[in-house]
C-alpha cells in the first residue's frame, strides 16, 4: 500500500466521523460484571499494561513504517494536546486498526515484512513462526475461525459457565490463557476495528498469554501459585551451584521430591544447558522468544484460513449455507469428501459466530 492510499483511508474515516481514536472508553460501574462484560474495559486493561511496560527506546527499536510515522507526525502537529512517547507508540496501533481493522487477513506474517531492527533479533535459521509474537497472532486467528470454539458460546447455560468453558477450551487446545468473558468475544464480532486494535496490543506482550508454569504440577493438582513452595526447588538449585563438580544424585534422592518436581528440574536443566550454550556461542546475542509446542494436536492455521475464505463467500451468498456441496465447489472447485467436510465446518462457523453480529444476540449480555 502506498502512503497516499494509507493516508486517504485515514482521512476518509476522519471526515466521515468513523475514525476511532479511543478504543478503551468503557463505562465505569460499581457492578463488576457491568465492567467485565465490556470489550472496551479489557482493551483499557491491556493499554494500561502496555504503558506500564513501555520503554521509550521501543519507538526506535521497532522502526515504524515510514507511512505510519509520517501520519503520526501529521496528527501530532495538528493536535491541541502534547503527545507523550507512549501516546505516539500507541497511535501506530490506532492508525493500523482504523486502516485495516475491517479487512480479511489470510496471509502468514513473513520475515521480510518485519522492520530491519526486528529481523536482527532473529537468527538466520529461525522461521518467523517460531517466535511467540507470530504464534500468538496465528493462534488468535485460528481461535477466531474455530467452529467448536464458537459452539461453546451457545452451549453455556449461564455466565460463569460460559467463562469457564471458553477459557478452558483455549487452554486445552491452544496452550494459552485468555480470560475474556464469552460476551467479550461475542462483541468482537460486531467490532472488528476494536478486535484488531486489541490483538495488536496484546501481541506486543505475547509471552503473557501463553501458559506458564509446570504441566506436571498441574496434572498433580498443585496450583501454580503454590508450586514453588511445595518443593525445595531453590535449595536444590543453590546446592548444585555451590558444588558444580560434585555428584549430587544421592543428595537429590534424599530430598524425596515428588515426581512433578523432578520432572520440572529435568526440563529446567536441559533448557538452561541449551540456552547457556547458545549465549556462549553467540556472545549473549539477544533473540526473540520462541513459542513451545503444546503436547496435543492443535487446530491448524491453514485449515482455519480456508474456513474464513468460505465464510466470506457465505456472507455474499447466504443461500450457500444450505448447500455445502455448492460452497465446496465454489471455493475448492470440487465437492469430494475432504472438501465437503471443510465446507460444512465453514457453514458451522458462519452460523455460530456470525449469529453474534447483532447487539441483541449477545448471550450473557444481561447480568
Amino acid at each position: 500500500m502506498t502512503y497516499k492510499e494509507f493516508r486517504d483511508r485515514i482521512v476518509n474515516r476522519l471526515k466521515s466521523g468513523e475514525f476511532i481514536e479511543d478504543f478503551s472508553n468503557y463505562e465505569p460501574s460499581s457492578n463488576k460484571w457491568e465492567q467485565y462484560r465490556q470489550l472496551k474495559y479489557w482493551i483499557n486493561g491491556v493499554e494500561e499494561q502496555a504503558e506500564k511496560n513501555f520503554r521509550e527506546e521501543l519507538l526506535s527499536l521497532h522502526e515504524m513504517d515510514d507511512m505510519i510515522k509520517r501520519m503520526i507526525e501529521l496528527l501530532v502537529e495538528e493536535s491541541p494536546i502534547t503527545f507523550t512517547p507512549f501516546m505516539k507508540y500507541r497511535m501506530q496501533f490506532v492508525l493500523l486498526a482504523n486502516a485495516f481493522g475491517n479487512e480479511p487477513d489470510f496471509d502468514r506474517t513473513s520475515r521480510n515484512s518485519l522492520p530491519a531492527s526486528v529481523k536482527k533479533l532473529l537468527p538466520k535459521d529461525f522461521t518467523l513462526h517460531d517466535t511467540l509474537h507470530a504464534r500468538f497472532m496465528e493462534n488468535m486467528k485460528t481461535i477466531w475461525a474455530d467452529p467448536r470454539f464458537w459452539s461453546i458460546h451457545h452451549e453455556a447455560d449461564d455466565i460463569p459457565k460460559g467463562v469457564e468453558l471458553v477459557t478452558r477450551y483455549i487452554e486445552q487446545h491452544y496452550g494459552m490463557e485468555i480470560r475474556f468473558p464469552a460476551v467479550v468475544w461475542q462483541q468482537m464480532v460486531r467490532k472488528p476495528f476494536h478486535r484488531y486494535y486489541l490483538w495488536s496490543l496484546m501481541c506486543t506482550r505475547a509471552s503473557c498469554y501463553f501458559l506458564l508454569g509446570s504441566p506436571y504440577a498441574k496434572e498433580a493438582g498443585i496450583a501454580e501459585s503454590n508450586r514453588l513452595d511445595s518443593a525445595p526447588y531453590k535449595q536444590v538449585l543453590e546446592n548444585y551451584l555451590k558444588y558444580p563438580k560434585s555428584d549430587l544424585k544421592g543428595y537429590l534422592a534424599a530430598q524425596g521430591l515428588p515426581l512433578y518436581a523432578l520432572k520440572d528440574l529435568r526440563d529446567l536443566g536441559k533448557q538452561l544447558s541449551d540456552n547457556a550454550k547458545w549465549c556462549l556461542k553467540t556472545d549473549n546475542k539477544y533473540v526473540a522468544a520462541t513459542a513451545r509446542n503444546i503436547h496435543r494436536r492443535q487446530p491448524t492455521w491453514y485449515r482455519a484460513m480456508k474456513r474464513e475464505k468460505m465464510v466470506l463467500l457465505l456472507k455474499q451468498q447466504t443461500n450457500l449455507a444450505e448447500k455445502p456441496a455448492a460452497l465446496a465447489r465454489a471455493h475448492f472447485g470440487n465437492a469430494k469428501d475432504v472438501e465437503l467436510t471443510q465446507a460444512m465446518e465453514a457453514i458451522d462457523l458462519f452460523q455460530k459466530r456470525e449469529y453474534f453480529d447483532s447487539e441483541n444476540n449477545y448471550k450473557g449480555w444481561t447480568p
